[in-house]
């Protein structure tokens, strides 16, 4: 359950052609919050950057020391899709003035391929825990990413949803080097049970994580810390 009051916007909007999701290693939490709070006021002096973008989350990982920016935005693929080399620019500028120190681990644009999601609307006050699961291809192959994709969900077919699963968002890379689930959960405690019983016997879950080409497959636990939205007060500011 969501504690923070902060509501992330929905993985599945039909408006949005992609998401964005970046990384930020910090030193400690409190440098962490800073640079949080630091991006919520650099947003609030400036004007929404672009049509395009639907929304921007920052979430900090439990361990207190990475940021996870998401952005979701209406063209995945043009140039400047969430903000224009010179904006991006400047507002780093201005976070990086407010708190030093802040090392970018680079942005990975992706679109969503597949979800998996109860019955029902779904109630965005229950994510408490956003777990981004990372996996690297190489080479890139765009085929092989979606059957990878596809041969997950075969491993689950028929099953229920893990408890305390809202919802599991895949979205590949445009070239297919990279496959990201962004996976909301009530909280940490339901998917440290999830990855605690994994299923047995089960062919396909066993060849997706054996999948041919994948070099690199890992995940970390967030918690959201803000929203911005278009035509919000204070840059959108949740």
């Amino acid at each position: 359950m969501n504690t923070d009051g902060v509501s992330l916007p929905d993985p599945a909007d039909p408006r949005c052609d992609g998401a964005l999701f970046g990384l930020w290693r910090l030193s400690s939490g409190e440098h962490a919050h800073a640079a949080a709070e630091a991006v919520r006021t650099v947003w609030a002096a400036r004007p929404w950057p672009s049509e395009r973008l639907l929304s921007y989350s920052v979430l900090v990982d439990t361990e207190g020391t990475t940021l996870l920016h998401c952005s979701q935005v209406t063209e995945l693929q043009a140039p400047g899709a969430a903000l224009s080399r010179e904006q991006a620019a400047e507002r780093s500028a201005a976070v990086d003035a407010l708190v030093p120190g802040i090392e970018r681990l680079g942005v990975i644009g992706a679109r969503r391929h597949r979800s998996s999601t109860p019955p029902g609307p779904r109630d965005a006050s229950r994510v408490g825990c956003v777990v981004l699961v990372t996996r690297e291809l190489a080479p890139a192959d765009a085929d092989g990413a979606r059957a990878l994709v596809d041969t997950l969900f075969a491993s689950g077919a028929g099953a229920p949803l893990a408890p305390g699963l809202i919802g599991a968002h895949f979205h590949i890379s445009p070239d297919g080097g990279h496959v990201l689930n962004y996976a909301e959960w009530t909280d940490e405690q339901a998917h440290r049970a999830a990855v605690g019983a994994p299923p047995r016997d089960n062919a396909d879950w066993e060849r997706a994580h054996a999948w041919p080409g994948l070099v690199r497959s890992g995940f970390q636990r967030f918690r959201p810390v803000l929203t911005l939205l278009p035509g919000t007060r204070e840059g959108g500011a949740e």
